[in-house]
Protein backbone atom coordinates (compact mmCIF):
# COMPACT_ATOMS: atom_id res chain seq x y z
CA UNK A 1 0.00 0.00 0.00
CA UNK A 2 0.68 3.69 -1.06
CA UNK A 3 2.13 6.04 1.88
CA UNK A 4 0.19 8.83 2.47
CA UNK A 5 3.25 11.06 1.25
CA UNK A 6 3.36 8.77 -1.79
CA UNK A 7 -0.34 9.44 -2.86
CA UNK A 8 -0.42 12.81 -2.48
CA UNK A 9 2.77 13.98 -4.42
CA UNK A 10 0.82 11.49 -7.07
CA UNK A 11 -2.38 14.00 -6.88
CA UNK A 12 -4.29 12.03 -4.12
CA UNK A 13 -6.50 14.84 -3.00
CA UNK A 14 -7.55 13.28 -0.12
CA UNK A 15 -4.04 12.95 0.83
CA UNK A 16 -3.09 16.15 0.13
CA UNK A 17 -5.68 17.68 2.32
CA UNK A 18 -4.72 15.64 5.06
CA UNK A 19 -1.36 17.08 5.01
CA UNK A 20 -2.54 20.56 4.55
CA UNK A 21 -5.36 20.12 7.46
CA UNK A 22 -1.90 19.00 9.58
CA UNK A 23 0.10 22.43 8.43
CA UNK A 24 2.36 20.00 6.78
CA UNK A 25 4.44 20.80 3.56
CA UNK A 26 5.17 18.08 0.95
CA UNK A 27 8.54 18.20 -0.55
CA UNK A 28 9.40 20.73 -3.16
CA UNK A 29 7.84 20.09 -6.50
CA UNK A 30 10.90 20.40 -8.40
CA UNK A 31 14.06 19.24 -6.08
CA UNK A 32 12.49 16.88 -3.94
CA UNK A 33 13.97 19.47 -0.78
CA UNK A 34 12.31 20.58 2.09
CA UNK A 35 9.93 23.29 2.15
CA UNK A 36 9.14 26.74 4.63
CA UNK A 37 6.70 28.96 4.63
CA UNK A 38 8.28 32.73 4.65
CA UNK A 39 6.33 35.64 6.10
CA UNK A 40 7.38 38.79 3.81
CA UNK A 41 5.98 41.96 5.02
CA UNK A 42 4.62 44.27 2.55
CA UNK A 43 4.10 47.52 5.16
CA UNK A 44 1.32 46.58 5.83
CA UNK A 45 -0.48 43.01 6.45
CA UNK A 46 1.85 39.96 6.15
CA UNK A 47 1.69 37.90 3.56
CA UNK A 48 2.86 34.34 3.25
CA UNK A 49 4.50 31.69 0.54
CA UNK A 50 6.45 28.47 1.18
CA UNK A 51 9.25 27.96 -0.88
CA UNK A 52 11.82 25.53 -1.07
CA UNK A 53 14.86 25.71 1.44
CA UNK A 54 17.36 24.94 -1.41
CA UNK A 55 17.25 28.33 -2.00
CA UNK A 56 19.19 27.78 -5.10
CA UNK A 57 16.20 25.69 -6.37
CA UNK A 58 13.92 28.95 -7.11
CA UNK A 59 10.84 27.01 -6.62
CA UNK A 60 7.82 29.13 -4.62
CA UNK A 61 4.10 28.71 -4.32
CA UNK A 62 1.77 31.56 -4.61
CA UNK A 63 1.98 34.40 -2.04
CA UNK A 64 -1.62 34.39 -0.09
CA UNK A 65 -2.81 36.24 3.03
CA UNK A 66 -3.26 33.64 5.29
CA UNK A 67 -0.56 30.96 6.11
CA UNK A 68 -3.06 28.27 5.81
CA UNK A 69 -3.82 29.07 2.53
CA UNK A 70 0.44 29.30 1.36
CA UNK A 71 0.17 25.82 2.82
CA UNK A 72 -2.98 24.78 0.65
CA UNK A 73 -1.26 26.15 -2.57
CA UNK A 74 1.92 24.64 -2.20
CA UNK A 75 0.39 20.76 -1.19
CA UNK A 76 -2.13 21.36 -3.85
CA UNK A 77 -0.55 18.52 -6.89
CA UNK A 78 -2.36 17.68 -10.30
CA UNK A 79 -3.37 13.90 -10.60
CA UNK A 80 0.21 12.09 -11.97
CA UNK A 81 -2.61 9.57 -12.64
CA UNK A 82 -5.82 8.27 -13.01
CA UNK A 83 -8.09 6.62 -10.37
CA UNK A 84 -8.14 3.95 -12.35
CA UNK A 85 -4.02 3.63 -12.22
CA UNK A 86 -3.72 4.43 -8.57
CA UNK A 87 -5.83 1.46 -8.13
CA UNK A 88 -3.71 -0.58 -9.72
CA UNK A 89 -0.47 0.59 -8.47
CA UNK A 90 -2.64 0.15 -4.69
CA UNK A 91 -3.16 -3.34 -6.09
CA UNK A 92 0.60 -4.22 -6.41
CA UNK A 93 1.89 -3.51 -3.49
Amino acid sequence: MLSEIERALLGDREAQEAFTARGELLPCWRCGGKAEVETLNTGGKPIYAVVCERHYCGAYGAALHTKQKAIEEWNTRAPILSEEEMEILEGME
